[in-house]
């Protein structure tokens, strides 16, 4: 029984011991009790900021790319944390990024790299605050700018034998996000919606007027655009992909017109629409069905460059898409050369019509560095590499993106 006692009396005491030690009281329960305590040695992990030092201090102040490198590095740091609604770690990491980037162009003000960072790093701050402002995050708008929601997989729709195309449930999601309700497109809300959406979102202040019995009737005899609105301001987002959009947005038929059949599939789809096309690949079987069409438009939006999407919302005009296909004159990063001859540009310079419509065309899409919520890879992505790229790229300017990624 006694060394029963004493052998519980040791585990109470370790225990004791244990705690006391990681409240940082090791010191005084070892006094009070007559025992040892022995405290394990810790490592205090490094800061972001000592991070950054540790590796800013290996490159040379004028390697303007790998500066960018590590600028990035510490944006998609503070990207994962605010994934993770670790707000802290995202504006300590974001701050540290974006005091890099600032630095970048102050010394070197065209570099494509920095340029494109900038504005991401603007978005994100919206999202996580802190910063300069010290502003708190602010949440997104829900209209015309419809938060992203939880990746869908609906069942794999039809293959052009490299990458599968979109399915019709993930072509009217799209049309969800890109319709423009003022334009009163023809919308239809079925009503197993409308029920989830007064079951569900209720306490939505947009649906109060709406709760009464009368009210539920003069909700279903709005227009379907109209239930739409209040769908998007009651954030309902996992609603969204059950409402039906009858209409094709009016950034989606530019897009077919315009650019798919134009830039796309003339210019890039030359080279990029083989099965040996590296980075970029465009889908050229049925080219003017909707199932490619809109596949083609999730390869533009996911394909990346240097680890920036070909079509930057925010800066339309730095887009890669576009660079590409300007002449070297005018282009703040050209193609690179093929058999070591450079392309022919698609358009005849920045006062180019077609110029401007691709331009505005990508200005207006949805989303700034997330786009719809589908799960889809396109196939190469940003894993690929030209050959050629690190031969002809104009490193100044081309920061260090992969230059195989676009037409």
């Amino acid at each position: 029984m006694r060394s029963s006692q004493k052998s519980g009396q040791i585990r109470v005491m370790g225990l004791i011991l244990a705690v006391g030690s990681m409240l940082g009281l090791g010191d005084l329960v070892s006094q009070l009790s007559g025992w040892p305590v022995f405290e394990q040695s810790r490592v205090a992990a490094a800061t972001p900021q000592e991070d950054f030092e540790a590796e800013r201090k290996k490159i040379s102040d004028t390697d303007y790319n790998k500066r960018y490198q590590l600028a990035n590095k510490f944006y998609q740091r503070a990207q994962a944390a605010a994934s993770k609604q670790q707000l802290s770690a995202a504006r300590a990491n974001l701050d540290i990024a974006e005091k890099e980037v600032k630095s970048i162009l102050a010394a070197k003000s065209d570099h494509l790299g920095a340029s494109l960072l900038k504005p991401a790093i603007v978005s994100l701050r919206k999202k996580v605050g802190g910063g300069s402002s010290g502003s708190t995050p602010v949440k997104p708008p829900t209209k015309p700018d419809k938060p992203p929601v939880k990746p869908v997989t609906p069942k794999p729709g039809k293959t052009d034998g490299k990458v599968t195309l979109l399915t019709k449930d993930q072509i009217n999601l799209i049309k969800v996000y890109e319709v423009d309700t003022n334009k009163k497109p023809r919308v239809n809300v079925p009503s197993k919606t409308i029920d989830a959406l007064f079951t569900k979102y209720r306490d939505s202040q947009s649906l109060r007027p709406y709760l009464s019995k009368k009210g539920r009737a003069k909700f279903k005899n709005l227009k379907g655009w109209q239930q739409l609105n209040l769908i998007f301001d009651a954030q309902a987002r996992d609603l969204y992909g059950s409402v039906k959009i009858n209409t094709v947005p009016k950034n989606i038929s530019t897009f077919k017109a315009r650019v798919h059949n134009g830039l796309l599939q003339r210019h890039c789809g030359r080279c990029h629409g083989g099965g040996k096309a590296k980075g970029l690949y465009v889908i050229k079987t049925r080219a003017t069905s909707d199932e490619t069409v809109y596949t083609n438009l999730m390869i533009l939006r996911r394909t990346q460059s240097g680890g920036f999407p070909l079509i930057y919302t925010t800066a339309p005009e730095k887009s890669p898409l576009i660079q590409f296909a300007l002449p070297p004159d005018d282009a703040m990063r050209s193609h690179p050369k093929v058999n070591g001859r450079p392309i022919k540009p698609f358009f005849r310079g920045i006062n180019d019509p077609q110029y401007k419509v691709v331009k505005n065309w990508i200005g207006g899409l949805y989303g700034e560095q997330d786009d719809y919520p589908i799960a889809f890879q396109p196939p190469g992505g940003s894993k690929a590499k030209d050959k050629d790229s690190d031969k002809s790229a104009d490193d100044d300017k081309a920061g260090d993106a992969d230059k195989s990624a676009a037409g």
